[in-house]
């Protein structure tokens, strides 16, 4: 797997050329969540074919960034949503480089081109630390004194497809860090769902009432949210 930067519709697009073994012909797929386009061909396939096969292309990959949610980098001047709220981002060279929240005002020291990369730090670490936090929290409510301890671990990775995930036999739980940037009502809805799999592993009825009842009945609200926001949540720190 290889990965390039196009310059389509006067934006800079990151196209990754995916060789598939099982593949006889080229495919393309644009995913508005990484901001990328993935051509997807056969293994032996020249990579010079693949790329003519993506500007003849050209047409229908416009028409698929027109309907993508704007990129949202994290600079200064910038906005970003923080637990559903808009926040500003400020650079102050003087100002110590761990970014630091007052009101609506994320002020991050240091060089100016380490911003971004400054931003997305503390995003994951406010996000871990809240995750760890409603995780626990959550656990707490399965049974008194050994829930907790059915939680090993929490981690928070920037992933495409599922806003969290769980092991219920190792009871480790991984989340999107970008959960950080929704409302704490999302955040914790995609907790209590991760959290009903230590008792149900499966999607059956027991799980859905233990899930809606950890998260205070806001199941149906958070789905609704994350489906008409979900996406935008991906665009945000991208360039």
């Amino acid at each position: 797997m290889t990965t390039d930067i196009f310059h389509v519709a006067g934006r800079q697009v990151p196209v990754v050329f995916l060789p598939n073994p099982r593949a006889r012909r080229i495919t393309l797929r644009a995913d508005p969540r990484l901001g990328r386009i993935t051509v997807s061909h056969p293994r032996h396939l020249r990579r010079a074919k693949a790329e003519r096969f993506l500007a003849e292309k050209h047409a229908w990959i416009t028409a698929q960034l027109e309907t993508w949610p704007a990129p949202q980098p994290f600079q200064d001047g910038g906005t970003l949503p923080f637990e559903g709220e808009d926040i500003s981002i400020r650079h102050d060279v003087t100002a110590r480089r761990m970014p630091a929240l007052s009101g609506a005002v994320l002020t991050v020291g240091g060089p100016a081109d380490m911003i971004s990369g400054r931003v997305e730090r503390w995003l994951r670490t406010e996000a871990r630390a809240r995750l760890t936090e409603d995780s626990r929290a959550c656990a707490a409510q399965l049974e008194p004194g050994a829930a907790i301890s059915r939680i090993t671990s929490v981690r928070v990775r920037d992933t495409a497809s599922r806003w969290g995930s769980c092991n219920p036999h190792r009871g480790t739980i991984n989340y999107s860090w970008r959960l950080i940037l929704a409302p704490p009502l999302v955040r914790r809805a995609v907790v209590a769902h991760e959290v009903a799999h230590l008792v149900h592993a499966g999607h059956g009825p027991e799980f859905h009432a233990l899930a809606d009842r950890l998260a205070g009945g806001t199941q149906r609200e958070s789905d609704i949210w994350l489906r008409a926001h979900g996406a935008d949540l991906h665009r945000v720190g991208r360039q």
